[in-house]
């Protein structure tokens, strides 16, 4: 779900807000069987399910100008995030993760010069602050067999890396 609106308080100026609402859930039935001697029979200490349960809601604003040869963009989004993971293996074990919550905020500037009258060369420096989630099999605490050879065990405890972006940036034509 997203909602916005834009003011414009004069040609130059005009100020963004919004919300953004996203609801995430991943139901995973992994059943391992096998054909021996000479039927296919179910191996519980192999298969698991998982119900992982994300809402992330955000809220933002940003504001934009022109002063002469001069632009200006600024902006801030709040961001708050809900987890809710359940993981069962086959065989009857359970782990009922603690589920995370956490508000972060993601500041984001830009300014930019022209550098003729038509704006065809300009230099343009911006920062933001950005967030990236581990991926969902990253955080499943059971045994996951891939194949014969090979079995994934995610860590529920990961943590979203945050990063900062700077860029300076020339445009010519």
């Amino acid at each position: 779900i997203t909602a916005s609106l834009d003011f414009v308080l004069n040609p130059t100026t005009v100020i963004k807000a919004g919300g953004k609402y996203t609801y995430n859930n991943v139901f995973s039935d992994t059943r391992y069987e096998s054909f021996y001697p000479a039927s296919w029979g179910y191996l519980p200490n192999m298969s698991s399910n998982t119900d992982y349960t994300e809402n992330v809601a955000a809220l933002y604003a940003i504001g934009s100008t022109r002063l002469g040869r001069w632009g200006v963009s600024a902006g801030l989004r709040g961001e708050y995030t809900s987890i809710s993971p359940h993981y069962e293996g086959g065989s009857g074990e359970s782990q009922r993760v603690k589920g995370k919550s956490y508000f972060d905020l993601f500041p984001n500037v830009q300014g930019s010069f022209m550098l003729n009258d038509v704006g065809s060369n300009m230099l343009v420096a911006s920062y933001s602050r950005k967030i990236s989630r581990p991926g969902f099999w990253a955080l499943n605490p059971l045994r996951l067999v891939l194949s014969d050879y090979s079995a994934v065990v995610g860590n529920p405890d990961l943590l979203p890396t945050y990063s900062h972006e700077i860029s300076v940036t020339g445009i010519y034509k």
